[in-house]
């Protein structure tokens, strides 16, 4: 899979929001009520499993980074065109 670096970028804000939120208490995991965070649902699959960890969340980070380490290498442009 390629990524375009406005979806790289996407992806690793995306999960550095997450971990802070997840730090400190404004994303909850609520198994008995998932639908009380929007975002710990999303982040749980209505409250099916906990999520990753801090440290794996940090840890797909640095994949995502591995994998694209943009922006001369494997991102790809995008053209705009849908």
């Amino acid at each position: 899979m390629n990524l375009s670096m406005q979806q790289r970028d996407a992806l690793l804000a995306g999960l550095a929001l997450l971990r802070a939120g997840l730090e400190d208490g404004r994303i909850a995991i609520n198994k008995e009520d998932p639908e009380s965070d929007p975002i710990g649902d999303l982040f749980s699959n209505g409250g099916e499993h906990q999520g990753l960890s801090i440290d794996q969340l940090r840890e797909l980070s640095d994949l995502i980074v591995d994998e694209y380490p943009c922006p001369e290498l494997a991102c790809v442009e995008t053209s705009g065109a849908g």
